[in-house]
């Protein structure tokens, strides 16, 4: 049952398409360096109203190993309504900047999650 879940699983269930995208966004200069995993916990800390143990957030996290496939599938279920692309678009900003250098990978995939989540009608035309 979902409700006996600790506020840990439930917060990353809750989160888990914004997760999926802001680990590939981390891993697409091939360097996920641990001040990157630190905003992703903190995404997930900041945008749930629970109290959550970091530790056990980051334990959670550090389980998954997204592929191309689930993120296929999570910008597919944000641009159909789920998640906050507003909160989802600071944190890839946030994560790019953990390492002191924007890698043009990554610049390139903010771009292309960014026009996803613009064409779908999740973000606004300017500047999100």
């Amino acid at each position: 049952d979902f409700a006996l879940l600790s506020p840990e699983c439930r917060a990353i269930h809750a989160h888990r398409d914004e997760i999926v995208i802001l680990f590939c966004l981390a891993c697409a200069d091939r360097d996920f360096s641990e001040r990157e995993m630190d905003h992703i916990v903190r995404h997930v800390v900041t945008n749930t109203a629970d109290v959550l143990d970091e530790a056990e957030v980051r334990r959670f996290i550090r389980l998954w190993v997204p592929d191309e496939r689930a993120f296929e599938r999570a910008l597919n279920r944000m641009r159909l309504g789920e998640g906050d692309p507003h909160a989802l678009l600071r944190s890839l900003r946030r994560v790019v900047e953990a390492d002191g250098r924007v890698d043009p990978k990554e610049a390139a995939f903010i771009q292309e999650v960014q026009a996803r989540l613009r064409h779908a009608g999740r973000l606004g035309p300017g500047i999100e």
